[in-house]
């Protein structure tokens, strides 16, 4: 159980050994749009739900050729071939800490899809895009009755 919808992301998250952070976000996230030039140091997010609810991991690209990059630098989910939005980010804020450190990240327009995920980062595609899947998630428990 949990007191709020969160608890059930926050174990899902826990379980990928990831740090989830809440961050704010404008009306135009996750959005398809104009990109601006996108060079390595940029951010940039993988989208991986959109729509009432955004969930995007933050990282940094670290090469440009044409119309392909790459970034993080580190393994991500390490699927091997994908297909997920690939959107413009704004680092907010870092949080520094000697266990894990993290981004505050507001997740911008898509401009392109991940086509590779590998153990050393992840590939990109400009002016491509991700096929996506509809679904609707209803979660209930003792506490949080379906509505």
């Amino acid at each position: 159980g949990g007191g709020s919808p969160g608890w059930f992301f926050d174990k899902v998250a826990q379980a990928a050994g990831w740090v989830a952070a809440p961050a704010g976000s404008s009306g135009q996230s996750a959005k398809p749009g104009p990109a601006t030039p996108v060079q390595p140091g940029s951010s940039l997010s993988t989208v991986l739900l959109s729509g009432d609810m955004l969930l995007a991991a933050t990282g940094t690209v670290t090469w440009v050729d044409r119309d392909s990059l790459l970034a993080f630098g580190h393994p991500f989910l390490s699927m091997g071939p994908i297909e997920m939005p690939m959107a413009q980010a704004d680092v907010l804020t870092v949080l520094p800490s000697v266990y894990r450190s993290f981004k505050f990240a507001d997740t911008g327009p898509v401009f392109g899809s991940v086509t590779q995920d590998r153990s050393t980062g992840i590939l990109g595609t400009f002016g491509t895009r991700a096929k996506m899947v509809p679904i609707t998630v209803r979660i209930a428990s003792d506490e949080l009755p379906v509505q």
